[in-house]
């Protein structure tokens, strides 16, 4: 191969290693948010399961025969116990 080719070659190497390099630090930052979008659901799902629980322990307490419970829509339910 001539240096003239090579040298082409080379410049098109670092154009798409500057391209891949770019592409990543997007990646990167797009996984950071979506990190942080998981944790806060998490986070609120946690809140709505524990209260969820303490309702249903004082209405044991109470001695109501009824649950409780939550849709996957997130929707809250009560079942009478007959």
């Amino acid at each position: 191969m001539n240096t003239n080719l090579a040298a082409i070659q080379r410049r098109l190497d670092a154009i798409a290693l500057d391209q891949l390099r770019e592409h990543v630090v997007e990646l990167s930052e797009r996984l950071e948010i979506a990190e942080a979008y998981a944790q806060a659901a998490d986070a609120r799902a946690e809140m709505f399961l524990d209260m969820s629980n303490d309702l249903q322990d004082r209405l044991a307490e109470l001695g109501d025969p009824v649950s409780l419970g939550i849709t996957k829509e997130g929707e809250v339910g009560v079942l009478a116990h007959v």
